[in-house]
């Protein structure tokens, strides 16, 4: 894939996962979850699109949708404090307290690493090595 091809294919992973962000901020959950399952079928393995999926299930409030959906968020990119986060929170509500206490052990060790590795290990792991590499 060329540079420029790169680029765009980025700006419009981007542009999806704003466009779902901004329907779910505007409560509009059925349209953002139906985004969210363009941007898969284009980019499964990019973790954020799971990450705004569970905050979408958690405004629906289905629980296990909401933890399964950050789970896949996790496993690709163990660097998304928001979805350690959100994990424990809806770990303690589901009344898993070692899971719980795993997903905030996860987020302090988040916590205390510099934000620009934690934003660069983010973007590698979604394949973004150029940003990544910008961000070390």
């Amino acid at each position: 894939m060329t540079v420029a091809a790169r680029a765009i294919d980025l700006a419009d992973r981007e542009a999806l996962l704003q466009a779902a962000r901004d329907l779910r901020l505007r409560q509009q959950i059925p349209e953002a979850l139906a985004v969210l399952a363009q941007l898969q079928a284009r980019r499964p393995r990019f973790s954020r699109l799971y990450q705004e999926r569970g905050h979408c299930y958690v405004l629906q409030r289905d629980a296990a949708a909401a933890v399964e959906a950050l789970q896949e968020a996790v496993r690709l990119n163990p660097t998304l404090p928001a979805s350690w986060d959100m994990l424990e929170q809806l770990y303690r509500l589901l009344g898993d307290p070692a899971r719980a206490t795993a997903a905030a052990q996860q987020l302090a060790m988040l916590r205390r690493l510099p934000p620009e590795v934690v934003a660069a290990n983010s973007l590698y792991a979604d394949g973004d090595l150029e940003n990544g590499r910008a961000h070390v």
